[in-house]
């Protein structure tokens, strides 16, 4: 139970009290700087990715590469591809799919609609 406990709170941001001169306690939070990245979607810096997408190295690639913004351009496209295709990320060939489209959306010639996907109006 501790340690659950002790994990949850670091991941919490860091209050510090403190006195002032005139008398009533301040509060004050050390706020974290965002990790900025030069997003090679988006072709400028935007903030990073706060850990990789996944493990290996194409999920270092993302995190080192990719900005928030473009993973969430990633996710929303990639939702598409899954719905359209029917693929099934827990297969090794629905993964190998989303993997690929995921390099091409990214470091390649960018990844395209399905053919017969109409967007849904409204």
């Amino acid at each position: 139970m501790r340690r659950a406990r002790a994990a949850d709170e670091s991941a919490r941001p860091l209050r510090i009290a403190e006195r002032s001169l005139d008398g009533p306690r301040v509060r004050r939070q050390k706020v974290r700087m965002a990790r900025m990245v030069h997003c090679i979607k988006l072709g400028r810096e935007a903030e990073g990715l706060e850990k990789p997408p996944f493990k290996g190295e194409a999920g270092q690639r993302v995190f080192d590469n990719v900005s928030k913004e473009a993973w969430r351009m990633w996710l929303e496209h990639s939702k598409i591809l899954i719905n359209e295709y029917r693929l099934d990320l827990t297969s090794e060939q629905g993964q190998r799919i989303w993997m690929t489209e995921m390099e091409k959306f990214f470091f390649g010639e960018g990844s395209a609609l399905p053919e017969e996907f109409v967007p849904t109006k409204g």
